[in-house]
């Protein structure tokens, strides 16, 4: 398998984008065939988790409040405690933001340092916190924001952001996880995209099917804003006919196999998520290839810690060159959190640039670890291949889940998107989803 890669990356050709006439007249097929702007459906529910609701439920919360010198300390009926500034409290007060924009209405440096709390209630009927200063000034804070935001001190067992749901991250291979067992269907997804979105922050891949053309749009917007590139202004258009693949100046417009990889390594902050829809699907071949980075990162620490520790820290620089073009940026092929898990996978070989920001030594490690990266990579243990239907969408984090592709015969057609991660986890909490913490992930 690790040779059939490299022998596919040895004779790629050079990474060029079709011309710009090619981009707008894809871009105008794109555009008269599938995409007509449609208000999603679940508007109600991202309104409500928009204002503190979610699926999630929550128990009612009670809480004491002990006023010291300079610090309030808060303790709350699941056991969490927290001792606060009452700067802290003061510079958050509720009555201090603007109410549409919901920004800081209050000038931080106006509140007086040694300002202090001199009376407190507690309004069991409306869940509040009422706090008199020494200003003259008075505060009322929500008990489930308190405990939400308040910097803590001392917890128990209870989740921070309890009108949440915390999901951890789940590392896979094909022989735990079956992306068919996480396909949603168009209608339902329309109406709730929750599941999928768990999905994309827990296993960082997911499909939804069964999808009108007229409605395409619509689907990929339900995972963030369009992300603009120099591919193409909007939605991309990747076309692909036997006989049209001896004149293309990319790889991905050929019918041969792409080794998986993740998409834009030589942006400084590469796209969150990449959408696939498919068109039409050839009908020998074309199977997509998915890996999960978190997976990789484990098997390669298992078996060549070495070569895992060296693309842990070593930064190597990606590019990509055309006409008009010349993007740069530096990465490391894992990135960590501080407790070692993965925060971010970058890597393609076809849009590496040279070693010149490497040292001797650095460049002879880099060639004696990268079989052993691409090994793992390519390895059948970790491949989860799936042939897209039409009418079928796959989103991939592409911060942790590589795409690749299996040779074909035939036409096979497909339009996508990139999606910033911001915007991404924006659409989470909407639906009252959130990423949990690194020291949380398995």
């Amino acid at each position: 398998m690790l040779l059939r890669c490299l022998q596919r990356m040895a004779g790629a050709s050079p990474r060029h984008r079709p011309g710009r006439h090619v981009l707008n007249r894809r871009r105008r097929l794109v555009n008269d065939r599938c995409f007509s702007i449609t208000k999603p459906t679940n508007a109600g529910k991202v309104h409500a988790a928009r204002h503190g609701h979610s699926d999630v439920e929550a128990q009612r919360l009670d809480c004491t409040v002990g006023l010291g010198d300079r610090h309030a300390t808060l303790r709350f009926s699941d056991g969490v405690q927290a001792k606060v500034l009452y700067m802290w409290l003061r510079d958050h007060c509720p009555q201090s933001y603007h109410p549409t924009s919901h920004q800081r209405d209050v000038d931080t440096l106006a509140i007086p340092t040694d300002i202090r709390a001199t009376d407190v209630s507690i309004d069991k009927h409306t869940d509040t916190v009422c706090l008199q200063w020494s200003t003259q000034e008075t505060s009322r804070f929500s008990i489930q924001w308190l405990h939400d935001h308040a910097y803590l001190t001392q917890r128990s067992s209870a989740t921070r952001d309890t009108q949440r749901e915390h999901v951890i991250p789940t590392d896979w291979t094909p022989a735990t996880f079956t992306l068919a067992h996480h396909e949603h269907e168009h209608c339902q997804f329309m109406d709730n995209s929750t599941a999928a979105l768990r999905d994309l922050l827990q296993y960082g891949i997911t499909a939804v099917k069964l999808i009108p053309d007229d409605m395409i749009r619509s689907v990929f917007e339900q995972f963030g804003l369009i992300r603009r590139t120099f591919y193409a202004d909007d939605i991309w258009d990747l076309r692909i006919k036997d006989e049209d693949t001896e004149t293309v100046n990319d790889t991905a417009y050929t019918n041969i196999m792409l080794p998986p990889h993740t998409d834009c390594t030589y942006y400084t902050e590469p796209p969150g998520l990449q959408v696939f829809h498919c068109l039409e699907q050839s009908e020998i071949g074309g199977e997509s290839w998915y890996v999960d980075a978190r997976s990789i990162l484990s098997m390669l620490r298992r078996v060549h810690p070495e070569a895992a520790e060296f693309f842990s820290s070593t930064t190597l620089p990606f590019q990509c060159l055309e006409q008009g073009v010349a993007v740069r940026a530096l990465g490391k092929v894992f990135t960590l959190h501080e407790d070692g898990s993965l925060k971010q996978f970058r890597y393609n070989n076809s849009d590496r640039a040279p070693l010149s920001t490497l040292s001797a030594v650095e460049v002879e490690q880099f060639y004696e670890y990268l079989p052993h990266l691409m090994s793992v990579m390519c390895d059948d243990e970790l491949a989860l291949t799936y042939k897209i239907e039409p009418g079928t969408t796959v989103v991939v984090d592409n911060y942790r889940v590589l795409h690749g592709r299996r040779s074909f015969q035939g036409t096979r057609s497909f339009v996508g998107c990139y999606t910033d991660r911001d915007h991404f986890f924006s659409q989470c909490r909407l639906h009252g989803l959130e990423l949990a913490p690194p020291m949380q992930h398995q």
